[in-house]
């Protein structure tokens, strides 16, 4: 049940982040970034379709990387671990 919580969360705050993106300040990048480590931590799937975008598009994966050094520290590890190296 709590698994399903934090997904629906998660997208949740990734809409929210796309919605917000194009806004100057950079909010929409974080919350989409964050919701995004949400959900990678509470599905595989989600991690190995992440590992495969960063690695068929690698504008996307520098972006990821340059937001990953600027996220809390668990959420920033979760993310690197979907690093396709």
């Amino acid at each position: 049940m709590l698994r399903i919580c934090v997904q629906i969360a998660s997208v949740v705050i990734i809409v929210a982040g796309l919605i917000i993106f194009p806004l100057p300040i950079p909010l929409g990048a974080v919350l989409f970034t964050v919701g995004l480590g949400l959900l990678v931590s509470s599905s595989n799937d989600t991690a190995r379709f992440l590992m495969r975008l960063r690695r068929r598009h690698p504008g996307f994966d520098c972006w990821m990387k340059r937001a990953e050094h600027r996220l809390p520290g668990s959420i920033g590890r979760i993310m690197r671990r979907t690093t396709p190296d």
